[in-house]
């Protein structure tokens, strides 16, 4: 993970840019237009995350003609992030210089097939939300640094994660063309649980 970091680095700020920024905008209502991330100033730092456990096995998903061998991937992620992000509030700078997440994530490899690219697709999740801590700078740091006001901030942090990343929600890729996107990135419920 450690070489591909800074490309991972360059992913996570464009969907910050892409969805997360205008997510934060429109949940702030009229004072959302005075809020930007700095994206390019932004950078998840030089320690990449790392997996302290991982565990592999093979999965069958069944489709509406058939099933699907998929590898699954599972590992405790930890990072703790010497990150720079930089927002924007009018013309107060506010940043984040440390983060730390941990969680459980799963990385399945979708659909094996006999030729390249092997898989159908690719998607990622972490079961539960992931435990997220922030270190705030600038001049507003103290105040959201505040319990109400810093709750506040990662409620919605959380929730972000959580529609995007956490199951039923997941981030799919499809790598075969002429494969079905949707057997990636919304695979059949094995069940649903009844209380």
């Amino acid at each position: 993970m450690e070489h591909s970091w800074p490309c991972i680095s360059d992913f996570v700020f464009d969907i910050v840019g892409r969805t997360i920024e205008p997510a934060i905008k429109s949940a702030m209502g009229t004072m959302g237009n005075k809020f930007a991330f700095d994206l390019k100033a932004c950078t998840l730092g030089s320690k990449p995350a790392r997996f302290t456990t991982i565990e592999t096995h093979r999965a069958v998903q069944i489709v509406a003609d058939g099933k699907l061998d998929n590898i699954v991937i599972k590992g405790k992620l930890e990072w703790e992030g010497n990150v720079r992000i930089m927002t924007r509030f009018g013309s107060l700078l506010i940043g984040v210089k440390r983060v730390k997440v941990s969680g459980d994530l799963v990385t399945e490899c979708v659909g094996m097939m006999p030729r390249p690219p092997f898989f159908q697709g690719a998607r990622v999740f972490f079961v539960n939300p992931p435990r997220v801590e922030l270190e705030f700078r600038g001049r507003l740091a103290r105040v959201l640094e505040v319990r109400p006001i810093k709750k506040q901030v990662m409620k919605e942090l959380e929730r972000q994660i959580s529609t995007r990343f956490v199951v039923p929600n997941l981030f799919g890729i499809q790598l075969d063309p002429q494969s079905e996107i949707f057997r990636i990135v919304r695979p059949r419920p094995k069940g649903i649980l009844q209380h």
